[in-house]
């Protein structure tokens, strides 16, 4: 585990500084595309941007023997006299924004695109983007149907729309969008092959975010083994209502991503918006559950038994849920209480 020290003093840094490792001409130029700082402060060797474990304050890590030498980079900029017009505070503010998207940026490393062009830097399967082929499909037959109900689950939407019923309902669907929208049918089909792409991350995110429900029936089975001990089910319970908050919060903004699909002409018509309306749902949501990757892993392999390893978890998870769901409430003017 790193050492860290984030109030090393910065002349003693910058006197410890040695040469770049490599000569510039040896590092990657693409300054549209990379983090290719000029300052020398960002060739030191295993030198790392990261969110400190504390706040989750943006810091520039660089080892130091060993210890580790944390500073956040507002500091960083004024202790290294970097001006504020330069390429290298802009790259800096580019680090902020990155460390959204990626755990950890080093110097030279892409851009992620979410930053460069708003596509992601991460993949989905292959399922998901048939799970979004059906979903907006189904959105199609509710529209030419007018009949809107529940989604059915995905094999149904699949059957449905592959039969001969379904196949003819889905090509008047697009004649009717490419007559409504004074387009062609190719434009209308490019439109919604657009969307669909974009769906699929929405989809793969959606999939993750039941992970969360999977942590809840872990700590009802709990709360069920350990009933005779009132005061570890009464903290059980309260994780619970956090967890449930989590989920309400992630299915509001699925939510409201969704009904931009409900007005299908207007989503066709204005795709151009409704694509960054879904990527920053993403973006958001992404940013949410990266949140959760330690205590997906760390739930996955816990045994339904009281032991320390388990009390740990829960302590560890509690502290989680209560940082980041546990509801704000200030008092207002009138002295009552706001959200």
């Amino acid at each position: 585990m790193e050492s860290i020290s984030e109030n090393t003093a910065t002349p003693d840094l910058a006197a410890a500084m040695p040469a770049p490792a490599q000569d510039a001409a040896d590092k990657p130029q693409e300054t549209n595309t990379h983090f290719t700082f000029k300052h020398r402060i960002f060739s030191l060797p295993e030198c790392r941007f990261a969110r400190n474990g504390a706040d989750k304050m943006p810091c520039f890590y660089i080892p130091m023997g060993e210890q580790v030498a944390a500073i956040e980079l507002a500091k960083l900029q004024q202790e290294f006299n970097i001006p504020g017009d330069s390429l290298d505070a802009l790259l800096l503010k580019k680090v902020e924004k990155g460390l959204n998207h990626v755990k950890e940026i080093r110097p030279y490393d892409s851009i992620p695109r979410e930053i460069l062009d708003g596509s992601a830097s991460w993949t989905v399967e292959e399922r998901h983007h048939a799970m979004a082929l059906a979903r907006f499909n189904q959105e199609l037959l509710f529209w030419i149907t007018g009949f809107r109900e529940e989604f059915p689950p995905l094999t149904d939407m699949q059957q449905t729309q592959a039969s001969a019923e379904g196949l003819a309902q889905l090509q008047e669907a697009h004649t009717r969008l490419a007559q409504q929208l004074h387009i062609k049918p190719d434009l209308v089909r490019s439109r919604i092959h657009e969307i669909v792409r974009e769906m699929a991350y929405i989809e793969a995110l959606r999939e993750r975010s039941h992970k969360i429900g999977e942590i809840s029936q872990k700590l009802a089975a709990f709360s069920t083994a350990l009933k005779k001990e009132p005061g570890i089910v009464s903290e059980m319970l309260r994780m619970q209502d956090l967890i449930r908050r989590a989920s309400k919060l992630m299915n509001e903004k699925l939510t409201t991503n969704e009904q931009a699909f409900k007005e299908i002409v207007k989503t066709l018509h204005t795709h151009r918006q409704v694509i960054e309306t879904i990527r920053a749902t993403r973006d958001w949501l992404h940013v949410e559950l990266k949140k959760w990757d330690d205590y997906f892993i760390l739930w996955d392999g816990l045994k339904l038994e009281r032991n320390e390893e388990a009390e740990k978890v829960f302590r560890k998870f509690y502290r989680f849920l209560a940082e980041n769901y546990i509801e704000q409430q200030s008092w207002g003017a009138g002295g009552g209480k706001k959200r």
